[in-house]
């Protein structure tokens, strides 16, 4: 069955179980079919019905693994469960939301067929991971720890996933973005030149690690040490969100704290790299990681032990 959300389904059926297809995803795609063929008349409007269709499948995706989560979440043992079931939400969501702006903004639309379109899309995944990974980790953490005595096991289960995501995250960087990086840059390059092929030397964000270790030009290891400071951040930001979350119990409390957290964690980090282009030493880009690895170990100090009554208190 083709038409407008055929891929949607088509992925729905491949992770969701034959209950939920019927009763969430099909309705989903029967509206969205109907809204776009009442608006044929409008290119415009049946953009918009894609749009808020594809906003409306995901929202309801994201509900649905939150209830399924919480509700089958008990003990103990279970808080690993949610850690990693809301990270993996939380990374789904954010890494959407960072590759739609690039594929909206007109980028696709230089594509002739879908498979290429397709392909584009994937290049611009890498580019966002280093990003929605430690983002994940804090949705997570803070959904999964509400407002309860933490233990040396929760303790260790956040540097754990703290270490797992670092270790994605510097992979991603080695290989996956300067293949991602290259490849869009080839593709965008021999669609607008008629298919001609252009040789592009690689730039700083295409070398990864070892690329960028064997050359001794400043700028190349400024982005060295910047790369190195970024695949670290899910550490601090876990330790961080561990310990705020527990403090915090009301959601709009938690929702607002994870915010802000996230935007100073990036603002400082940013306010470095500037600092590191005009001349600071290259140790600037790591004042983010110790910074919130410091507040965060600093919340937790007085309580880490399993008789706390809560940390920090």
């Amino acid at each position: 069955m083709s038409g407008p959300g055929s891929w949607l389904r088509a992925l729905a059926v491949l992770v969701c179980r034959s209950s939920t297809v019927e009763r969430l995803i099909d309705p989903i795609v029967s509206d969205l079919r109907i809204e776009y063929n009442a608006a044929a008349r409008s290119a415009w409007r049946r953009a918009g019905v894609l749009l808020g269709a594809y906003w409306g499948f995901w929202k309801a995706v994201a509900i649905h693994t939150a209830l399924l989560i919480a509700c089958r979440s008990h003990g103990e043992h279970a808080v690993f469960r949610r850690v990693i079931g809301f990270s993996s939400l939380g990374f789904a969501l954010v890494t959407v939301l960072l590759v739609l702006p690039p594929l909206l903004d007109g980028f696709a639309g230089i594509m002739t067929g879908k498979a290429r379109q397709a392909m584009l899309a994937l290049t611009l995944i890498p580019q966002a991971l280093p990003i929605s990974i430690p983002i994940g980790v804090c949705i997570g953490i803070m959904s999964a720890i509400r407002a309860r005595a933490l233990t040396r096991r929760d303790l260790f289960l956040t540097v754990a996933i703290g270490f797992a995501a670092t270790c994605l995250v510097w992979a991603v960087i080695e290989w996956g973005l300067p293949w991602g990086n290259q490849t869009f840059r080839e593709m965008v390059i021999a669609e607008v030149s008629d298919g001609r092929i252009v040789h592009i030397e690689p730039g700083l964000n295409e070398l990864g690690f070892s690329g960028l270790a064997a050359r001794t030009d400043v700028a190349a290891v400024r982005h060295y040490h910047l790369l190195w400071a970024l695949s670290f951040a899910a550490m601090p930001l876990a330790l961080l969100t561990l310990a705020a979350g527990a403090r915090l119990h009301h959601p709009v409390f938690r929702g607002s704290v994870i915010l802000l957290m996230l935007f100073a964690y990036y603002a400082v980090l940013w306010v470095s790299e500037s600092s590191l282009r005009q001349g600071a030493p290259v140790l600037v880009v790591w004042a983010p990681n110790v910074v919130f690895l410091g507040a965060g170990l600093m919340l937790m100090w007085p309580g880490a032990s399993e008789t706390s009554p809560r940390i920090g208190v």
